[in-house]
């Protein structure tokens, strides 16, 4: 492991007592945080700390009332997700805890022992490194998500497997870091996804946003030129999937008439080029966005990156509790 960020935490409350640590960012996300927890702390079967990364926000204090056994550690700065977990896993390793779990604040496991079922299939076999739960975008648990670029979520790591690499970046900010783990992971060791246990994370209809094609694309650049320990053949997968994303947004601007798309997709090679470190990212905003609505099933396409292009009204998403109807307007 190569450069440590610890020197990062201004404030922490740490009592380490179980082998297993479960590591959560938050910034100021209070309520969506507090549900997360609620649900972590019913899980049976098997003890386990919970540490939560404040990027510089109050959750920490609000959290710590409702919650007395909680750890957390508190930045000096707003690091992103990605920074957060990288110093989170930093300070578990520090602390010598056996097995490392990364999640984000709002992903929800669905088994209430489905942190035990992890743990068993991870320590059943010596030469898995992390097993990951299977992700599932509705109330029907047979439709499955098997894409690799999709965010992963309850990556349950043995910390002998992470000492071997080198981290993630701690300069991704947003998205990628699960990406960049498994990537190194994979490259070097296996990881296995867990049929037995399952979790949803909301999707929410992002594609159109500036703000994730900004983090993904520079993520993915990251990755594939400044990252070490990742296999030739991730990262030929990783530049085919980023050919991909660049090529969106040039459709996106064309179809939809909308210029900023073209403008992020240079800020992103730009900031990558000459400092990726820099955190204020002054990304441009949409023209067009979309909003959640009711409306009749019949009238709504189904959402897609590629349906976009086709400029419907409205569209649909699946959920784990519902089906998502939006609409596509213009940003005020």
């Amino acid at each position: 492991m190569a450069q440590n960020y610890l020197h990062l935490v201004k404030k922490t409350k740490i009592q380490k007592k179980n082998d297993i640590v479960i590591n959560i960012p938050t910034y100021y996300s209070y309520q969506t945080t507090k549900k997360t927890l609620k649900l972590l702390y019913k899980q049976k079967g098997v003890n386990f700390d919970i540490l939560i990364i404040d990027n510089n926000s109050n959750d920490y204090y609000k959290l710590s009332k409702e919650f007395s056994e909680l750890n957390y550690l508190v930045l000096k700065y707003n690091s992103g997700s990605s920074g957060a977990q990288r110093i989170g896993i930093e300070l578990a390793l520090k602390l010598k805890y056996k097995y490392i779990v990364c999640t984000d604040n709002d992903a929800i496991l669905l088994e209430n022992d489905g942190i035990l079922k992890l743990y068993k299939k991870l320590t059943s076999n010596s030469d898995i490194d992390c097993v990951v739960p299977k992700p599932i975008k509705s109330n029907n648990r047979k439709d499955l998500l098997w894409n690799r670029q999709l965010p992963l979520h309850y990556l349950f790591f043995k910390s002998k497997a992470l000492e071997k690499i080198e981290l993630h970046n701690f300069y991704l900010f947003l998205l990628t870091d699960d990406i960049s783990l498994t990537s190194k992971i994979v490259s070097k060791g296996k990881i296995l996804i867990a049929s037995n246990t399952s979790y949803y994370h909301p999707f929410k209809p992002k594609h159109l946003d500036n703000v994730y094609s900004y983090f993904y694309i520079r993520g993915l650049l990251i990755i594939i030129f400044l990252e070490k320990g990742i296999s030739f053949k991730l990262k030929i997968y990783h530049s085919l999937h980023l050919f991909y994303r660049i090529i969106l947004c040039f459709l996106y601007s064309i179809e939809l008439k909308d210029v900023s798309y073209l403008k992020n997709l240079f800020l992103a090679f730009k900031n990558f080029l000459t400092n990726y470190k820099k955190i204020d990212f002054n990304i441009p905003k949409n023209k067009y966005c979309l909003k959640e609505t009711k409306v009749k099933e019949h009238y709504a396409y189904k959402f897609t990156s590629l349906n976009i292009l086709f400029l419907k009204k409205y569209y649909y998403l699946d959920s784990y509790h519902k089906k998502i109807f939006l609409e596509l307007t213009k940003n005020e």
